[in-house]
Formats: C-alpha cells, structure tokens, sequence
C-alpha cells in the first residue's frame, strides 16, 4: 500500500511541478526538441493538415498567413491572449509572435520567435540586458504562463495534425 502511495505521489509531483517543454528567451521560446515525427504521414498529409489546423485556430487565416510553400513551409504572425496570475489575481495579455512550419515526409519542425508584448505588457522588459530572465514573482509568473500555453498551443497543432477526419 505504502508502495502505492509513493508511486502516485511520484507521479503527481512529475506531472504537477516538473519542467516545461519551453523556455522563455528575449526574442524566441525555445522548445527541448521542435521536431515532430509523424510515421507515415507525407508532407502533402502534413501540410494539409497543418492548413486545416490554421484555418480551424485563427479568426482570420488570410490575415495571419504571411508565407505558403506548398508541402514544405508556413509562416504564421500571430496573437496570443494569455490569462495569468498577477499580484492583483489574474491578468490578461497580448504577445504577438511568428510561428515558422517547415514540412517534410514524416516531420515538422516548428520554431517560435519575435516574441512582443502588445498594449500595456512589455516583453522584453522581463528580460536583463544580458539576456537573463529578471527574478521577480510577476515576471516568473509570466513566462512560466507563456511556456505553458504555449505547450498547450503546439500540443493542440500536432494533435491536430494525428487526428483523422471521421464525421
């Protein structure tokens, strides 16, 4: 029983306080790995999928579309709208970002850069002039709260992509 109970204390802690897939730099998210493997899968299905996904996540896919290659890249500018929590309770803020798709059979590989605060939320001033996160609670609740929509945003694009269309 004790066995058990450790087990899913482990689990718990893992899940609950374990790192985030991306981390928060000056102009980009850096993720562990921005490759995804999808066996099986061409860069047709790939891309046409991934056209699907845009069309299905933004209000206005012509708008944000700013490159379109064929079975092979994407470039998206978007506009992110995260809740976090903030020393007055939750706060709402805008980061605008481009989002880089390149295709190929069976891969995609994603990066995420020019990261910029819109309205009142400044990103870049959550950053040192080295480049080193600035160690406030507010700051570390707002990087830590972009990291991990922005896990939850990729996560959603590859679900997508690995989902097949049954009505």
């Amino acid at each position: 029983m004790t066995k058990y109970f450790i087990l899913s204390l482990l689990f718990v802690c893992t899940v609950f306080f374990g790192q985030n897939v991306f981390t928060a730099t000056p102009t980009r998210l850096l993720p562990e790995n921005n490759i995804v493997e999808f066996s099986g899968k061409s860069s047709d299905e790939i891309y046409k999928a991934l056209k699907s996904w845009t069309a299905k996540t933004y209000n206005n896919p012509d708008f944000v579309l700013k490159a379109d290659v064929p079975n092979e890249y994407i470039r998206i500018n978007g506009l992110w709208n995260i809740v976090s929590r903030g020393p007055l309770g939750r706060s709402a803020f805008g980061l605008t970002y481009t989002l880089s798709l390149d295709v190929k059979d069976g891969k995609l590989r994603y990066n995420i850069d020019n990261l910029r605060g819109v309205d009142n939320f400044n990103y870049a001033n959550c950053f040192k002039g080295n480049g080193e996160k600035r160690q406030t609670k507010e700051v570390t609740n707002y990087l830590n709260d972009i990291e991990i929509y922005t896990e939850q945003f990729i996560s959603q694009m590859v679900k997508s992509i690995n989902e097949k269309e049954n009505w």
